[in-house]
């Protein structure tokens, strides 16, 4: 009888604990969302349509015109300029940017290749900004040097890795123009979620550091809050 009322005692605990995670995980994000809702309500009173149209003219001169089945190149100059300036609830910017071209003989092969060497820009940035915060932290000794090396090392044999793992990204900007010869060349500017970029980074770099390092995961998840935290401004220790 006593057992019983132990194990039924047990499982209402674990039901309210389970609970308690669940409304806070719905809060967090429901917080979160209205904090990206205000920041582009913010960020479309900033910018200027009549700005994006002038910007879309002066790409017209020069021959790009949106891609078909795209929007009209103003609407996504406007749209640029939104991303741009949405923060989050530390005033950090929420999404990275990169900018590919591709030229090709048919739009869907320019097209995947732009975006292609788009997002290696991006995993240039991200990888960029690590590496800094790794500099900063072994000039400040809260990094050994051994762990420096590895971590840049690591980063450089990783990065086709990252381009592959962020998988598929929108163009908030697509454009193409036609070149004599039968070519077209493509332009895309990506806008990825800095939150989303340094979470793939993470699962990466956890991997591989486990191995690298020969440290606890716990080890590895204290090293990698510290300085992921420092790089995409998520905290932890202590993005455009």
């Amino acid at each position: 009888m006593v057992y019983q009322s132990v194990e039924r005692l047990l499982r209402q605990t674990l039901l309210i604990g389970a609970t308690v995670g669940i409304l806070c995980t719905i809060t967090s994000l429901t917080y979160s969302q209205s904090v990206t809702e205000a920041s582009r309500r913010q960020a479309e009173k900033a910018c200027r349509y009549k700005s994006a149209k002038k910007q879309a003219k002066q790409m017209r001169k020069r021959g790009w015109e949106p891609v078909p089945g795209s929007m009209p190149l103003a609407d996504q100059f406007y749209e640029r300029c939104v991303k741009s300036r949405m923060v989050d609830e530390k005033g950090m910017n929420l999404f990275i940017f990169a900018t590919g071209n591709a030229v090709a003989e048919q739009q869907a092969v320019a097209m995947r290749h732009a975006i292609h060497v788009a997002k290696v820009q991006l995993a240039q940035t991200i990888q960029g900004r690590i590496v800094g915060i790794v500099k900063d932290m072994q000039a400040n000794q809260q990094l050994d040097q051994k762990t420096a090396v590895s971590i840049n090392e690591m980063l450089s044999a990783t990065r086709d890795i990252l381009v592959q793992r962020l998988g598929y990204v929108e163009p908030v900007v697509q454009m193409i123009r036609y070149l004599p010869g039968d070519q077209v060349e493509v332009q895309v500017i990506l806008a990825y979620n800095v939150r989303n970029a340094f979470a793939v980074a993470r699962q990466i770099m956890r991997e591989e550091l486990r191995q690298r390092l020969q440290k606890t995961e716990e080890e590895v998840d204290r090293l990698l809050d510290q300085i992921l935290g420092e790089a995409s401004g998520t905290g932890g220790g202590s993005a455009q």
